[in-house]
C-alpha cells in the first residue's frame, strides 16, 4: 500500500488498512462487524479494570458482609477484565460482591432511541445473573431465562425478565424461602 511512517500515525489511515485487510481476508460480514464494533468504541468513554472496582466494593462493604448477604455495585463505567476487552459484569470468587456496568446497554452506545424501561430490564437481567454467581448458581442454559448467556443485544432483549423455574428454585433453596422477582 506504500504508506509512510507518518501515514501510519494517523488513525484513519490505520483503520483504512485494517478495513482493507479484513475485507480481503474475511469478507464483507467480518468488515460489517468491525465497523459496528468501531462505531461503539468511538461512543464509549473510558474503561476501568473490573477487578479494581470489585476490590474497592469488597473493602467498602466488608463490615456489612454476612451469610446470605451479597452486594452488587452498579456503574455506568465501561469495564474490562484480564484479556477481555470488555465485560458487562464481574463477581469475586469466594466473596459475595460483584460489579455490573450498564453503559453498553444505553441508547447512546447502541444507537437506539432512549427507552428507560428497556435499559432497566437489560440491567436487571445482567444483575440477576451476577447475583446467581455470587451464591454459586451457574449460568442458566435455558435460552429464555433472564440468567441465560446472550450472544448479542437482541438475544439479551428476547430473554424473559425473570429467571426460569430452575433458577427460581435454586434461589429459593439458597435463601430457604420464596424469592420474589
Amino acid at each position: 500500500m506504500k504508506l509512510s511512517r507518518a501515514d501510519l500515525k494517523r488513525d484513519e489511515v490505520v483503520f483504512a488498512v485494517v478495513r482493507h485487510g479484513i475485507k480481503r481476508e474475511q469478507g464483507d460480514i467480518a468488515l460489517m462487524r468491525f465497523e459496528q464494533d468501531l462505531s461503539i468504541t468511538r461512543r464509549l468513554q473510558y474503561q476501568t479494570e473490573a477487578g479494581k472496582l470489585l476490590q474497592g466494593l469488597g473493602n467498602t462493604v466488608a463490615r456489612e458482609m454476612a451469610p446470605g448477604r451479597g452486594f452488587i455495585g452498579l456503574t455506568r463505567i465501561d469495564l474490562f477484565s484480564g484479556t477481555n476487552n470488555y465485560v458487562f459484569a464481574l463477581t469475586a470468587d469466594g466473596r459475595q460482591v460483584g460489579v455490573t456496568s450498564y453503559l453498553r446497554f444505553t441508547s447512546d452506545v447502541v444507537d437506539q432511541p432512549p427507552n428507560r424501561d428497556r435499559l432497566r430490564q437489560r440491567t436487571f437481567k445482567q444483575a440477576l445473573t451476577s447475583a446467581g454467581f455470587l451464591y454459586g448458581i451457574p449460568r442458566c442454559s435455558s435460552p429464555y431465562c433472564a440468567r441465560a448467556y446472550a450472544n448479542n443485544l437482541d438475544e439479551h432483549d428476547a430473554k424473559a425478565t425473570e429467571p426460569c423455574a430452575t433458577c427460581k428454585a435454586a434461589f429459593n433453596k439458597l435463601f430457604r424461602r420464596d424469592v420474589l422477582f
